[in-house]
């Protein structure tokens, strides 16, 4: 076994070892929240008029306030259903995400004019199920040295993942091959899963049977082979037999997370909250309207970033504020506003025990 399940498991092994050593340089390609907030239009305050949605009168799941092709938008997700999209602005309208507004948002967001744009559901660095609720996805080429690709969502309108030309080619080499990562396979996540648990058995085996075999030919005690030698190889299989001894314990360990890494029959699933029980602690109390005015602590030169927070005990109760300096993008503490001091925010208050999760970013 050992022999011929490692003479097939080989070719893997070094598959897995050389791309594992690319991806310690270039890994897989991704859309940082620093890339986005750096290239994402400053949110106009003066256009928001509109106070953000609720759900049932109470704080929704998540809450975020931004830009969509120069119209201030809400994007909320609910606790019964997914995210909606909504004008922070009275009297505007979304622009339908369709080819000519890809092209636009992805010109803005790339500072470089788009040669092609296409419609498609997914491709190598889409194919995650993370980008499954922006399907189908618009890919614009951009006229720009590094040759990038930007992708638009169909339902935030928002640029959702980026790649080069560098990461693309380093990738062939890389994530695609050591993740077992093609298009074809991975689009179907049971059956990537699968194969991966599968071609992880094997070679563990292979690996188990090399470090059995070396030590039976082992011989460490007085009773050794000519010479006084511990093994009777000599050359390459010299090498092999004492590599295969010392270092097939981090080979298994390396096959064996890896395998343990896709979650294996689910051993390490666990049971997911009650929906109610999160929902009635996160968004208890119900809001009371504040009307709607421009942002006071906002400044030029800042952003709103990561969140904006509403928490505090009935009857009093306070919204804190985090802006980002787009000079030095750290987030900055702008002011804490008790219940008096909310009447200068386009938002409203919370009377509830728990604090929401929300944000609001530019």
């Amino acid at each position: 076994m050992h022999r011929w399940v490692g003479i097939a498991s080989c070719l893997f092994f070094a598959m897995w070892f050389g791309s594992g050593l690319v991806m310690l340089y270039v890994p897989y390609p991704s859309l940082s929240p620093a890339e986005t907030l750096a290239r994402a239009q400053a949110i106009d305050w003066s256009a928001v008029t509109v106070p953000p949605p609720l759900d049932g009168g109470r704080l929704p799941q998540d809450l975020l306030l931004e830009m969509r092709d120069g119209v201030p938008v809400w994007r909320s997700q609910g606790w019964d259903d997914g995210w909606h999209t909504v004008p922070a602005s009275e009297g505007r309208h979304l622009a339908s995400v369709d080819a000519a507004y890809a092209v636009r948002v992805a010109s803005r967001f790339g500072r470089a004019r788009v040669l092609n744009v296409e419609r498609i559901m997914r491709d190598q660095w889409t194919v995650s199920g993370g980008f499954d609720r922006h399907r189908p996805l618009w890919k614009a080429t951009l006229e720009d040295e590094g040759g990038t690709n930007l992708y638009v969502s169909s339902s935030t309108g928002g640029i959702v993942q980026s790649t080069d030309r560098t990461e693309r080619f380093w990738n062939w080499l890389g994530s695609v091959p050591h993740w077992l990562y093609p298009t074809v396979l991975r689009q179907d996540n049971a059956a990537w899963r699968q194969v991966v648990m599968w071609v992880s058995g094997p070679c563990s085996a292979a690996a188990l049977a090399g470090i059995w075999i070396g030590i039976l030919r082992a011989r460490i005690g007085t009773r050794r082979f000519k010479g006084g030698r511990m093994t009777p190889y000599r050359g390459w299989m010299l090498w092999h037999h004492v590599a295969g001894l010392i270092g097939g314990g981090f080979l298994i360990a390396w096959i064996f997370s890896g395998w343990l890494s896709v979650d294996p029959w689910h051993l390490f699933r666990s049971a997911e909250p009650d929906a109610r029980a999160v929902r009635a602690y996160a968004s208890a109390g119900v809001m009371p309207a504040v009307p709607p005015r421009p942002v006071a602590p906002c400044r030029r030169g800042s952003r709103p970033c990561e969140d904006y927070r509403l928490c505090g005990d009935a009857p009093s109760w306070c919204l804190s504020i985090r802006m980002v300096d787009v000079r030095f993008s750290t987030p900055r503490r702008l002011r804490r506003l008790n219940r008096s001091q909310m009447r200068s925010l386009p938002l409203h208050g919370c009377s509830s025990p728990a604090r929401s999760r929300s944000r609001s970013t530019g």
